[in-house]
């Protein structure tokens, strides 16, 4: 063998070996820099001294302000505020979610109310500049938004909680009556109303629940399956676990998808027609 064909041999073994190291450096770069799987999702958003600084006052009364929201993907990032007499609570007060029990803060299941009223149709708006109190909570009827958006966070007593949502679901008010928000709840009442609630869950969510855990339910009003029909719609979350990461998790329509997607598909009225 002439030198000009062992060089040409020598650079075509090079390159055999070469070939295994490139395709190594390939995976690598597709794995840290391309987005999919198992990723953070959520990072934490400081509202520790917005608590300790807002003062609602509205109509002669003054609101206490024990906390604030946020719900991953909306613009709901609002103050919590609490009055003795639930009653008083003005349906036009702007930019605030209201807890019916104080105490609630230090139990297992927190229960937060807000106002929708301009997102009531069947076919809900995902953001809308009258936007100001819970209607955007209702973006949750959306698939990929519900795919993407899986956190909620609360700030209480200084310290910033994180709940990662695992059910979504127009819930019946002749169910709920059952499970009011103004007291503590047993673990096996807390077992029961998350079961309640698993029945009329539009996803499958992967997040388990046990008794142990502490959750949090969001509920606003809705007429998605139209004006007489009886129902709240909900989004609940359970808190993260010491050691879990804010991690994307799967999140799949269930059986009960199929009736939302149907009205979704085949109502064409926006909030100016209702």
């Amino acid at each position: 063998m002439d030198k000009k064909s062992k060089k040409k041999k020598g650079n075509r073994d090079k390159t055999i070996i070469l070939i295994p190291f490139l395709l190594i450096l390939i995976v690598i770069l597709v794995v840290v820099f391309i987005p999919g799987g198992k990723k953070t999702t959520y990072q934490i958003k400081k509202r520790v001294d917005k608590v300790k600084t807002t003062t609602i006052v509205d109509d002669g009364f003054t609101y206490q302000t024990v906390g604030w929201l946020q719900v991953q993907g909306t613009n709901i990032d609002y103050p919590i505020i609490f009055h003795e007499e639930e009653a008083n609570y003005p349906a036009y007060l702007d930019h605030y979610v209201w807890l019916s029990n104080l105490e609630a803060k230090y139990q297992s299941h927190m229960i937060l109310y807000g106002h929708n009223i301009f997102n009531l149709s069947s076919k809900p708006q995902l953001e809308n500049e009258n936007f100001r109190r819970f209607e955007e909570l209702m973006s949750f009827v959306y698939y990929p938004f519900a795919k993407d958006n899986q956190y909620i966070q609360l700030t209480f007593d200084g310290k910033e909680y994180v709940y990662k949502v695992f059910a979504v679901g127009f819930i019946p008010l002749s169910e709920t009556l059952f499970f009011p928000g103004t007291y503590q709840y047993t673990k096996e009442e807390l077992m029961d109303y998350v079961d309640t609630i698993e029945k009329y869950n539009i996803y499958d969510y992967a997040v388990d629940v046990d008794k142990e855990d502490s959750i949090i339910s969001l509920v606003t009003c809705t007429r998605f399956f139209g004006a007489n029909q009886e129902y709240e719609f909900r989004v609940l979350g359970r808190l993260v676990r010491d050691g879990e990461k804010y991690d994307s998790y799967s999140v799949k329509k269930s059986k009960n998808y199929q009736k939302v997607e149907e009205i979704l598909k085949g109502d064409d009225r926006n909030e100016d027609d209702i």
